[in-house]
């Protein structure tokens, strides 16, 4: 028997001829040529292998984890090493603010002691040098698409504050009783820069929480409201030396330490695979 080639594929899947050249059934009682099942449904390419979503030459919408339906699939997560990895990010969202805030003896009665007029005023230009920047960033982030994908933009930012605690520390390191002004300024700056990138860092962290469950954003918001308590204690740790000067560079070094452990985590995902 002969087959048209109208019928294709389809065809060719429902109608396979025997070793006598005879029509063979799907129900038929010859068997079934299980390899010519499966050949209409393969592809002739290659399979590719990512380690994960920030695999190398991926979509922005896969890197995104754009489009997937994770409430209906939810990610195995061995160990709850996702879970864990956000309230560690968590931690780092506000590990930048309440450093600085907490730290007031050491700016007040220590850095700025010869400068009264910005001692008196420290917490509100640390106030509004943090939230004016994490403000316009929020907005940006909402009513204006730059496009990337999220392991850039955290990455980048970590790294970013990482250096900028680095440079708090060698300030802290310095003697600035004749340029306590210059070292005020500084510190703004700093502290500036530093919130600005921690609200890249904050919104590309609450995107990797929103596409998975929700349980992994509370993990998020978990993470913040442990990190009060974990700055109060390295605060309160670092009070027991003698020397503010000792003290503020164990205090910082301990708040760049949990931003470094944010970025070794993130690229220990690919291990829940």
């Amino acid at each position: 028997m002969e087959m048209s080639q109208q019928g294709g594929a389809e065809a060719e899947s429902l109608l396979r001829p025997d070793h006598k050249n005879a029509v063979l059934m799907p129900h038929g009682h010859r068997g079934w040529d299980l390899e010519g099942e499966k050949a209409p449904f393969l592809r002739n390419e290659p399979v590719k292998l990512t380690p994960a979503w920030e695999g190398t030459n991926l979509p922005n919408d896969t890197l995104n984890l754009k489009g997937i339906a994770m409430d209906l699939a939810p990610p195995k997560d061995r160990w709850n090493l996702i879970y864990l990895t956000l309230i560690i990010h968590g931690l780092g969202t506000l590990t930048a603010w309440n450093m600085f805030i907490t730290a007031k003896d050491y700016f007040v009665d220590y850095k700025l002691v010869d400068a009264k007029n910005y001692a008196e005023h420290y917490l509100a230009y640390v106030g509004c040098t943090s939230q004016i920047p994490n403000v316009v960033f929020n907005w940006m982030n909402i009513f204006v698409q730059f496009g990337g994908n999220l392991t850039t933009r955290i990455v980048w930012s970590l790294c970013i504050e990482v250096a900028i605690f680095v440079f708090t520390i060698i300030l802290a390191m310095l003697d600035s009783k004749e340029w306590p002004e210059v070292f005020f300024w500084l510190t703004m700056l700093s502290v500036l820069l530093l919130n600005a990138f921690n609200a890249i860092f904050q919104n590309s962290v609450y995107g990797v929480a929103a596409r998975l469950p929700p349980k992994y954003t509370g993990a998020v918001v978990l993470g913040s409201n442990i990190c009060g308590t974990l700055v109060v204690f390295l605060s309160w740790s670092s009070g027991l030396f003698e020397s503010k000067r000792t003290a503020a560079i164990y205090y910082f070094i301990a708040g760049m330490f949990v931003l470094l452990i944010c970025f070794d985590t993130y690229f220990a995902l690919p291990l829940n695979n």
